[in-house]
């Protein structure tokens, strides 16, 4: 299963062995049959964390508690499983203006950033979300829009993303995109819009 992967880190306890490749995370208890970990993501409500990469760079087992936990590091942050089977992540990533919404990487290259399964992906940072629904319509330079979705927070987790596609499923010409996103800030607030712009560069 590893044969051709570029490896970046291995870590073992006992038989369980864990490889940081820039596909993924793989774990064997063998050494001959691997399962490759998917992307982490933090399954708490209104939480947009996620990990936009395949690569992993390293993996730990920390045993000093009972119940032996996995830190991982990736390009796009350091995740926590409470469990080394990869099923209840945290995710550690850079925080910034925390109230301000915008769009990041910005310029984005669909083909080169948080590349994940093929696809780039732009993350849209909104701050704190109370409201289950999060709707984004994005518009090209002409204001037609490209793209729309809507996010059910109840249903969805991870980032609130774009893979810098139309809704025909082909990528958007290079150029200036506005964003509108449409949520509430505040529980005695309505959902409203906010803009912000994003430079689409492939």
């Amino acid at each position: 299963a590893l044969l051709g992967e570029r490896v970046y880190n291995i870590d073992a306890e006992d038989s369980l062995v864990f490889v940081s490749t820039s596909s993924g995370l793989w774990k064997s208890l063998d050494g001959e049959n691997w399962a490759k970990f998917d992307p982490a993501i933090e399954k708490s409500l209104l939480n947009q964390r996620q990990i936009l990469t395949n690569s992993v760079y390293a993996a730990k087992i920390d045993s000093r508690d009972s119940i032996p936990k996995l830190w991982v590091g990736t390009p796009d942050g350091v995740a926590l499983s409470l469990n080394t089977q990869g099923d209840d992540w945290k995710i550690f990533q850079a925080d910034h203006d925390f109230d301000e919404v915008y769009a990041y990487p910005n310029p984005f290259s669909p083909l080169t950033h948080n590349m994940l399964d093929s696809d780039g992906y732009v993350r849209f940072h909104v701050g704190n979300i109370v409201n289950k629904e999060v709707k984004i319509d994005i518009f090209n330079f002409a204001m037609e829009k490209v793209h729309s979705k809507t996010y059910n927070l109840n249903s969805y987790y991870g980032a609130i993303k774009w893979d810098g596609r139309d809704m025909l499923g082909k990528h958007v010409a290079n150029g200036v995109y506005f964003i509108r996103i449409n949520y509430s800030k505040s529980r005695n607030q309505s959902p409203g819009d906010n803009w912000t712009k994003l430079i689409v560069v492939k």
